[in-house]
């Protein structure tokens, strides 16, 4: 059972990565904190987990992320699927259109000259313009063993999202849940988390944090009358 734990700790910490692999995430386990025999990497400092980046090696620094962007290869399909199954809300499609092969756009997305491609900028609830879908006028395939990248999603509505998912006829991985109990100056945590393979292969995940209330109760006890326990310390 511990090692199932520590198997499961390890795709945790992929996740957060961005490098997450539902098939293989690495080591086969991730030592506990308690364990006599563990040392800390050695490229992880003592002190780390600020929870104040501007105060921390940042200070002054203007460095944050853009967006996430996707490539897809019919547009129209992947909006369907971005707006309707997942919930995000168009922001704006936009027609991008290059003459110079020698563009930075064109290296980068590795796109002919005079190639006109469609970009579709969409919003969560907390980010304008937070994903960007670029249409490519190529067949491509997205690496599927190991998934190499994701994005993750904390979405309130992720029951409402696998339902939609299942009727979208999208594969759905998962979903699962997991019991952290209560610890020294940490409360009980308890989530829900799972994945999606988007019309191009792209994996998109999700997770919800339940807290105490009697609505979160209730909703989790649905739940794990339906889906897998994944962890249980």
């Amino acid at each position: 059972m511990m090692k199932q734990v520590r198997h499961w700790l390890s795709g945790i910490l992929a996740v957060l990565l961005m490098s997450y692999s539902f098939a293989s995430v690495g080591q086969d386990y991730m030592p506990a904190d308690d364990d006599p025999n563990y040392e800390p990497a050695p490229f992880i400092p003592d002190g780390t987990r600020n929870q104040n980046p501007s105060e921390g090696k940042l200070k002054g620094v203007e460095l944050r992320l853009k967006r996430s962007l996707l490539f897809v290869t019919d547009l129209k399909r992947s909006l369907d699927f971005y707006e309707n199954v997942i919930g995000l809300e168009v922001y704006a499609v936009d027609q991008v259109y290059s003459v110079d092969q020698t563009t930075i756009g064109n290296e980068l997305f590795n796109t002919e000259e005079g190639t006109r491609r469609r970009i579709a900028q969409l919003n969560t609830s907390n980010e304008t313009r937070g994903i960007a879908l670029r249409e490519v006028n190529k067949p491509f395939v997205v690496p599927q063993n190991p998934r190499v990248t994701t994005i993750l999603f904390e979405a309130s509505d992720i029951l409402g999202i696998h339902a939609r998912a299942e009727a979208f006829g999208g594969e759905i991985i998962g979903p699962s849940i997991a019991i952290v109990p209560e610890r020294e100056n940490a409360p009980r945590l308890r989530y829900m988390e799972m994945g999606i393979i988007d019309p191009d292969g792209h994996v998109i995940t999700f997770f919800k944090y339940y807290g105490e209330t009697a609505e979160d109760d209730a909703e989790w006890d649905a739940a794990s009358k339906k889906y897998k326990l994944d962890m249980e310390l």
